[in-house]
């Protein structure tokens, strides 16, 4: 599980994902984003991956 605070627009939110790989960035065709950022224009399509391995995170 993985679990994410987001600070956008102005506003905080928590997103509780249970997954433990997941790709962060805007909605686009080539690649499915688990942790959607639209319509932020400074996050990339394809902005990060981020997984659990051996107990740690990893970006």
């Amino acid at each position: 599980m993985l679990k994410f605070e987001i600070k956008q627009d102005g506003e905080v939110r928590d997103v509780v994902l249970d997954k433990l790989e997941v790709v962060i960035g805007r909605r686009n065709e080539k690649c499915e984003v688990g942790l959607d950022l639209t319509p932020d224009d400074l996050v990339s399509r394809v902005h990060a991956r981020v997984w659990v391995e051996g107990g740690a995170v990893m970006i």
